[in-house]
């Protein structure tokens, strides 16, 4: 289970950004470690990753790489991908510096040449306590990428926030979508704190079934959000609604973010599809 950052002591955390992707991709996850380390008063470290693989590959002779601008084959050189991937880390440090001084939050970019999921380990585990990793979107289910592959291969992230390719300012309600009350106020927690950026209301979606547990469910949600203005509570019976319907219901709400868990209803282990450009805002899951 996901240790609140709040109990682990926030101003010596990090919002730990993936980068070096896409343009469109990092400029929506840009925005959302922004919001992040604002709702947290942390620093983002922003990690660009040099595929050592690719340099291994260049250093074959029958390497070749396809040209974007016409598509021709060439050689695969070592120095020209050196040089290509330097470039890229300098204007994506850049951007990264000069959006998060304007937001008033600090920053800082490191470059490592190694594969992925060990780039990010090695990150999360320099320093702590807490670590919430930001995944920008690339439109596809790869295992790099993917939320489960990260939670189960980082110790130190205390969660991961997935981001749809195309997303603009974090803005709508912050919705929870919550299965049992041992989460239930380290996920309220979690929204408070992004919905105190902007203001933005709270939705707790309370997801199980009539006859079981959502009446208790319900109850010890009320007691947690007893007298908070801006919090709905909204009740998904699986009983009666299909589980299968849940992500177009959970889409239609038009969030700023999803709070979840890992493996439940709304995330499960064997999802198979990019969930957060499936639902169209950030995905922020928990173990």
């Amino acid at each position: 289970m996901m240790v609140h950052v709040a109990e682990a002591g926030e101003a010596r955390g990090r919002v730990v950004l993936r980068c070096g992707l896409s343009p469109a991709a990092n400029d929506a996850a840009l925005r959302v470690a922004i919001h992040l380390a604002k709702a947290y008063r942390s620093e983002i470290e922003g990690l660009f990753v040099e595929d050592r693989q690719v340099f291994a590959f260049a250093g074959y002779p029958f390497a070749r790489e396809v040209a974007y601008a016409d598509g021709a084959l060439r050689p695969l050189d070592a120095g020209d991908l050196q040089r290509q991937y330097r470039a890229l880390y300098e204007a994506e440090s850049r951007h990264i510096l000069i959006s998060a001084a304007a937001a008033g939050v600090l920053a800082r970019v490191q470059s490592v040449r190694d594969d992925e999921m060990t780039a990010l380990v090695h990150c999360c585990a320099a320093s702590g306590p807490w670590n919430v990793v930001v995944l920008p979107g690339t439109g596809t289910s790869s295992a790099a990428g993917s939320i489960g592959h990260v939670l189960d291969a980082v110790q130190d992230a205390t969660g991961v926030v997935a981001v749809p390719r195309k997303f603009g300012v974090p803005s709508g309600p912050v919705v929870v979508a919550a299965e049992d009350e041992d989460r239930l106020p380290v996920m309220l927690r979690t929204a408070e704190r992004l919905a105190s950026v902007t203001g933005s209301p709270i939705r707790l979606l309370l997801i199980a079934s009539a006859q079981d547990e959502l009446p208790w469910l319900e109850a010890q949600a009320r007691l947690l959000v007893a007298g908070q203005k801006h919090c709905e509570i909204e009740l998904y019976d699986t009983s009666r609604a299909p589980v299968s319907a849940l992500p177009e219901h959970i889409r239609k709400q038009r969030g700023s973010f999803l709070i979840t868990r890992y493996g439940g209803f709304a995330l499960p282990y064997d999802v198979r599809e990019p969930v957060a450009g499936m639902l169209g805002i950030p995905v922020f899951s928990i173990r």
